[in-house]
């Protein structure tokens, strides 16, 4: 259990909800949109005019970057053993045993017959590594994809003007510009440009 010094020291601090939102944020977003600008401006130690970037490098050390955790792809192995977790490869393992049995298991040795069960298990082979090569392709792209897109945003601090940053170095308390709105970290405000 947290103590409430360290509650108060980090204010931004919270449990977190079986669907990975962080509750105390969301109270407090709610909250905040009932709220005037100074309160909003007050609960996140801001003003108009932003914070200063030696507050925004501290609070960059207090609460770390402001990144997204992305699923990695599984390792190419990981990856081929589940291509063949497939319903249809489990119909054809089936075929594959019980003409086994019919054809190769039970009759005497002049009389079996591999060739079905050798025809199902080149489908089983053709159709995994079919699976596994478009699924490989697909997340080696994705993780290029992801790899190209930086995503920046513009904001002001005090004593500065408009500056784009990565979205990685925002911080509590920073004043966010878009296209046509202004938002601080809680709040949304109509400006002028």
């Amino acid at each position: 259990m947290i103590k409430l010094k360290e509650k108060i020291k980090n204010p931004f601090h919270s449990v977190i909800n079986s669907d990975g939102m962080n509750i105390g944020t969301i109270t407090k977003l709610q909250n905040a949109s009932s709220q005037d600008d100074k309160f909003v401006y007050a609960m996140l130690e801001t003003s108009e005019e932003g914070i200063t970037k030696i507050t925004a490098d501290e609070r960059k050390a207090r609460f770390g970057h402001n990144e997204i955790q992305h699923q990695k792809a599984p390792k190419w192995y990981i990856q081929l053993l589940k291509a063949f977790a497939n319903p249809f490869i489990y119909i054809l393992l089936a075929i594959a045993a019980v003409s086994f049995i019919i054809d190769v298991w039970l009759p005497p040795a002049e009389e079996r017959d591999f060739k079905t069960v050798i025809v199902v298990s080149v489908m089983i082979l053709v159709s995994t590594l079919l699976r596994f090569v478009q699924e490989y392709r697909s997340n080696a792209a994705a993780e290029k994809l992801k790899s190209m897109v930086k995503t920046t945003a513009t904001v002001l601090r005090k004593f500065q003007s408009k500056q784009e940053i990565p979205i990685s170095e925002l911080v509590p308390g920073d004043i966010i510009y878009s296209v046509c709105r202004r938002y601080d970290s809680c709040g949304l405000q109509d400006c002028t440009e």
